[in-house]
C-alpha cells in the first residue's frame, strides 16, 4: 500500500487485475509531494525560529565599536537576508532595520564602504518583501537613505536608490512616496540625472516621475534644479531607449506646469524631440518610445502659439514629422485608434490656431486629405474626430490657402463626411460644435453652398438650433434666477453653441434658396429677436447677423418688421451704438443695414418712421451701410480666438468671435426671458 516505504528494487504482488492506476496510485504523487511540503515547512520554521532566536546578539554584534566584528556581522546577517525564512525573521523585528541604517550612516561616515555596502545590501534585500517597506519607513530609514545619495556614485548610492524606488512604487503605501518628498528626495534626486550610467539614471528617472505626478511642489522643485535641462541632455546623448523612455515620462508630467513647458522649449526641446522622432522612424524603433514622443510634443505645442517668445520659431520640421504620422493605422486591427494618431491631430489643432504659416504648410503637406480620413475612419471617436475638425476649420479660415482649402475639403468628399456625422445618434455638443464652426467657414465658399443646400445640411444646422434654443428655455424654466451663460451640457456652453449655430446660419443665408427656407421655419425670426436681448454680446452680434441677412430680401424684411418688437430692438441698437462707437461699430452697422432694409420694404408711413432715426446713424455709418450693398460683416470683425488644444481630453474650444461687441449693458439683460414659440 505504501510503496515508497519498500526498499528499492523490492518487487511486491499486485492485486490489480486490469491496467488502469488504483485509487492508491492516483493518491500516491500528492501524498509525496505533501510530505515533502511538510518537511519543508519544518526546515523553514526551525530556520525562522533560529534567526529569531539570534537577532538580540546581532543587533548588539551591529553596534560594536570593533570594526571587523561590525563587518563580520554585517556579512553573516547578508546571507542570512538570502533566504526567504531568515527574511520574514528579521523583517519582524524592527530593532534589526534601525541597527542596519545606523550600520549604514556610520559605515559611510567613517569612509568604511565594506560595512556600509554589506548593511546596505541587506536593506535591499529586506525591502523587496511583503511589508519590507513599511518597516524602513517606520523605522526613520528613509531620510538616512536620501542622505546617502549625496555620498560619491557607487554602490552605496545604486542600492539607496533601488531601494527608496521599491518604496515609492508601491501603490498601496503612498506614505513612502509622502515621506521621500517631505525629506528632500526630489533635490538629492534631480543632480544624479548627470551620472553616466544608463540603467541608474532610468531608475532616477522613474522615482522623479511618480514623485512628480499630482504634485505641484515637485515639478517646482524639478525647475529649480534645471531638472529640464537636464532631462533634455539625457535625451539627446543617450541611446539608451529604456533610459530615454524614462526620461520622457518625468517630462511629460512636468509639460502640464507651465513653467516647466517654458523652460523645455527655451532649451532647443523642440528640435531634440523631433529629431529623435525621425531617429525612431529611420530605425523602426520601438513605437512606444515614439508614442512617449508625441504625446510630450502635443502638451507643448499649445505654447508655441499662444506665447510670443516662440512665435519665430521653424516649425515646419515638426509639420513635416505629424502630417503623415495621421495615415498610420494600428497593425493589428486597423479600426483601432492609434495614440500616434491622437496626438498627431492634437499638435496640428493647436499650431494651426491663429497661424498664417503652419496654416499653409498643412495645406502644402496634403494635411485635408489626411484629417478627412481620419474623421471619416474614426467618426465616433470624438476624441480625436474633434481635434481634426477643429485643424479644418483652422485651415480654411484666413491665411492665403484658405480659398483653396475649402474647395479641397468638398472635393474630397468633406461635406458628406459632414453630413453623415451630424446624423450621428447621441453627437455631443462639443462635436456639433466643432462640425458647425467648420461649415460656417466652407459656407464663406460661394462654390460650396449649393452641395450643403441639397445635402439637407441646412436643415440639421437649424434643428440643431431649435434643439440649443429649447435647452435654453428648460433651464430658464426650472433655475430662473441663474443666468443663461451658466448653462453647460456636456462640457459645452450652450449661448456659446447658439452663437456658432447662428454664425453659420449666416453664411448659408447667403445663398437665396438658402435664405427661403430658414426663413420659413417659424421659429427662427422670434426667436432671433429675443436673442437680441441675450445676455452674451456674441450672441447678440450672430442673432443680429442673421436677421440682416434675412432682410435682405423684401419678404424676409417684412416678416422682420410684423415681428413685435423687433423694430424697436434694432432703433435702439443702432441708437446706442451711435453713442459708444468705439466697440459697437459692427453691431450698430448691421443694425443699420436690416433698418434700412425694412424701411424699403414697408409702406410709406413707416418709412416715415424710420427716416429720423437713420439719419441720424448714417452720418456715423457712412455709405458703409445701404439699401443697394449688403454689409460685409465678417471684415467688421477680427480673427476667430480658438482655445488651444492641450493635455488630457479633447479641448473645448472657445468662441468662434473675438470681437467684444455689445448693445445693452449686460447686468439689464440678466432677466432676459426666452419665450417658448
Amino acid at each position: 500500500m505504501f510503496q515508497e516505504t519498500l526498499p528499492e528494487g523490492t518487487e511486491y504482488p499486485t492485486t490489480q487485475f486490469t491496467t488502469e492506476p488504483t485509487a492508491m496510485e492516483y493518491l500516491a504523487e500528492p501524498a509525496q509531494l505533501l510530505t515533502k511540503g511538510v518537511h519543508e515547512l519544518a526546515q523553514f520554521q526551525n530556520d525562522a525560529g533560529t534567526t529569531v532566536s539570534m537577532i538580540p546578539d546581532l543587533v548588539q554584534l551591529l553596534q560594536d565599536e570593533d570594526p571587523e566584528i561590525v563587518s563580520n556581522t554585517a556579512r553573516f546577517l547578508h546571507q542570512l537576508s538570502k533566504d526567504d525564512a531568515n527574511r520574514q525573521a528579521l523583517m519582524a523585528d524592527a530593532q534589526v532595520v534601525t541597527a542596519l541604517i545606523q550600520t549604514v550612516h556610520a559605515g559611510a561616515g567613517k569612509d568604511n564602504e565594506e560595512i556600509a555596502n554589506s548593511a546596505v545590501k541587506i536593506l535591499y534585500q529586506l525591502s523587496g518583501i511583503g511589508s519590507g517597506h513599511e518597516v524602513v519607513v517606520r523605522s526613520f530609514g528613509i531620510p538616512f537613505l536620501i542622505k546617502l545619495l549625496g555620498y560619491q556614485y557607487g554602490p552605496l548610492v545604486r542600492y539607496a536608490v533601488t531601494i527608496l524606488h521599491n518604496m515609492i512604487v508601491m501603490e498601496h503605501f503612498p506614505q513612502a512616496k509622502t515621506e521621500v518628498f517631505r525629506h528632500g528626495g526630489v533635490q538629492a534626486m534631480v543632480p544624479l540625472l548627470d551620472i553616466a550610467d544608463g540603467k541608474f539614471v532610468s531608475v532616477v528617472c522613474d522615482c522623479l516621475k511618480h514623485l512628480t505626478i499630482g504634485n505641484q511642489e515637485a515639478k517646482v522643485i524639478i525647475l529649480a534644479e534645471k531638472g529640464p535641462v537636464r532631462l533634455l541632455r539625457v535625451i539627446n546623448t543617450n541611446a539608451y531607449e529604456k533610459l530615454i523612455n524614462a526620461a520622457l515620462s518625468v517630462l511629460k508630467a512636468i509639460s502640464v506646469d507651465e513653467q516647466n513647458k517654458k523652460s523645455i522649449l527655451q532649451n532647443n526641446g523642440v528640435a531634440i524631440l523631433v529629431n529623435l522622432a525621425y531617429r525612431c522612424l529611420e530605425w523602426r524603433s520601438s513605437r512606444v518610445l515614439l508614442t512617449s514622443i508625441l504625446y510630450l510634443l502635443r502638451n507643448l505645442s499649445d505654447m508655441l502659439i499662444s506665447d510670443r517668445d516662440f512665435h519665430e520659431m521653424d516649425l515646419r520640421p515638426l509639420l513635416k514629422l505629424v502630417v503623415p504620422l495621421l495615415e498610420y493605422r494600428s497593425p493589428w486591427n486597423s479600426d483601432l485608434l492609434d495614440p500616434l494618431v491622437l496626438c498627431s491631430v492634437g499638435i496640428l489643432s493647436n499650431l494651426t490656431c491663429n497661424s498664417e504659416l503652419n496654416k499653409s504648410v498643412v495645406c502644402q503637406l496634403g494635411g485635408i486629405g489626411r484629417l478627412l480620413n481620419v474623421c471619416q475612419c474614426f467618426p465616433k471617436k470624438e476624441e480625436v474626430t474633434e481635434p481634426a475638425l477643429c485643424t479644418l476649420r483652422h485651415i480654411t479660415n484666413r491665411h492665403d490657402q484658405s480659398a483653396y482649402a475649402k474647395v479641397q475639403v468638398r472635393e474630397r468628399g468633406g461635406l458628406r463626411l459632414i453630413n453623415a456625422m451630424l446624423k450621428q445618434p447621441n453627437i455631443q455638443w462639443t462635436l456639433i460644435k466643432a462640425i458647425v464652426s467648420l461649415l460656417q467657414n466652407l459656407a464663406s465658399a460661394e462654390s460650396n453652398r449649393d452641395e450643403i443646400r441639397d445635402l439637407g445640411i441646412m436643415k440639421l444646422v437649424v434643428d440643431y438650433f431649435q434643439s440649443a434654443v429649447h435647452i435654453l428655455q428648460e433651464y430658464q424654466a426650472s433655475r430662473c434666477n441663474l443666468p443663461l451663460t451658466n448653462v453647460v451640457i456636456q462640457n459645452m456652453r450652450m449661448h456659446e453653441m447658439l452663437e456658432c449655430i447662428i454664425g453659420t446660419l449666416s453664411q448659408m443665408a447667403k445663398d437665396p434658396k438658402s435664405r427661403l427656407y430658414i426663413r420659413s421655419q417659424e421659429f427662427v425670426i422670434p426667436t432671433l429677436v429675443q436673442l437680441l436681448a441675450f445676455p452674451a454680446k456674441n450672441v447678440i452680434r450672430s442673432a443680429s447677423d442673421l436677421l440682416a441677412e434675412l432682410s435682405a430680401d423684401p419678404e424676409g424684411a417684412a416678416a422682420i418688421a410684423h415681428q413685435p418688437g423687433a423694430v424697436e430692438t434694432l432703433i435702439a441698437m443702432a441708437q446706442r451704438c451711435r453713442h459708444n462707437p468705439n466697440n459697437q461699430s459692427a453691431v450698430g452697422a448691421i443694425a443699420t443695414t436690416t433698418l434700412y432694409r425694412i424701411r424699403e420694404a414697408q409702406d410709406p408711413e413707416f418709412h416715415g418712421k424710420l427716416q429720423k432715426t437713420l439719419s441720424e446713424v448714417v452720418s456715423y455709418y457712412g455709405s458703409v451701410v445701404s439699401n443697394e450693398s449688403a454689409v460685409d460683416y465678417d471684415n467688421l470683425l477680427t480673427d476667430s480666438y480658438h482655445r488651444c488644444h492641450s493635455t488630457g481630453p479633447p479641448s473645448v474650444h472657445g468662441s468662434v468671435y473675438g470681437t467684444d461687441l455689445s448693445v445693452y449693458d449686460p447686468e439689464t439683460m440678466s432677466g432676459m426671458v426666452l419665450r417658448s414659440l
